[in-house]
């Protein structure tokens, strides 16, 4: 597995930007969290982060989210109260780990010699590509002080990125383990992308890349304390390729590091 403790840009999405430029494909999803590390029965600030540059870039645009709620330690779902289209909070009432999630609405976008539309190629003269697009995001609260229990709820979408150490367990220097599943099976050979909040102001540009190995699984080095997101696209080939050509996924997960 090879690691990169410097800055590592991520060519292949920058090419993927430069020939699509669809908002649903070339921007990703993720979840900022104010304040990561909380406290029961006080608010905690849901963002909603979209775009190519973490923490903060575009906004998201109304009807995009499908879906957004917490999960909190007893397994329960927990209803985030709408301040607008990008902002969200709750209330917790348990000590532990909660883990927000979060999805737009799956799509089809086809990019043409003319220009962009949201749907298959069917019909379309000219196309150049056509994907089915799918984007999840989750943030990791800690309310409480942190335990040795950790377990973190599965994703809301094909592509998850699990946490197998807690976060809130490590320090700067520490390794953070992972494992990566596609329909609930480990996705071996596959890049993951971290970064932190003040890394770099440019899109696409993260501090760690690493490899899963055979069994889905990678370490990531814990460089800066802060708040950190940890990134994975993937892509196979749709079944019909006269409807279109790819499916693509990206997840994310924050956290925050002391």
């Amino acid at each position: 597995m090879k690691k990169l403790n410097k800055p590592s840009v991520t060519i292949f999405l920058g090419m993927i930007l430069t020939l699509f430029s669809g908002k649903a494909y070339a921007h990703f999803l993720w979840l900022n969290a104010n304040p990561y590390k909380a406290e029961i029965g006080k608010k905690v600030e849901i963002e909603v982060g979209w775009g190519h540059c973490f923490p903060r870039d575009s906004s998201i645009e109304k009807g995009f989210i499908e879906s957004i709620y917490a999960i909190s330690p007893n397994g329960k779902k927990i209803v985030l109260e709408k301040v607008d289209e990008a902002h969200y909070f709750f209330v917790p009432r348990l000590s532990g780990i909660h883990v927000v999630e979060a999805k737009i609405k799956p799509g089809f976008g086809t990019k043409t010699v003319t220009g962009f539309k949201f749907q298959t190629k069917e019909g379309l003269k000219d196309v150049i590509k056509c994907f089915h697009f799918d984007r999840t995001a989750r943030a990791i609260v800690l309310v409480g002080k942190p335990d040795k229990s950790f377990n973190l709820q599965e994703s809301i979408g094909p592509l998850e990125i699990l946490l197998v150490n807690n976060p809130y367990n490590l320090q700067v220097g520490d390794m953070l383990k992972i494992k990566l599943l596609f329909q609930g099976k480990p996705l071996p050979y596959t890049h993951v992308y971290a970064t932190y909040a003040g890394f770099s102001k440019d899109p696409n540009t993260y501090c760690y890349t690493t490899m899963t190995d055979k069994n889905g699984t990678a370490e990531i080095k814990m460089l800066h304390g802060g708040e950190w997101l940890l990134k994975v696209f993937y892509k196979k080939p749709y079944p019909n390729p006269k409807v279109c050509d790819e499916f693509n996924f990206v997840d994310s997960v924050t956290f925050q590091i002391r």
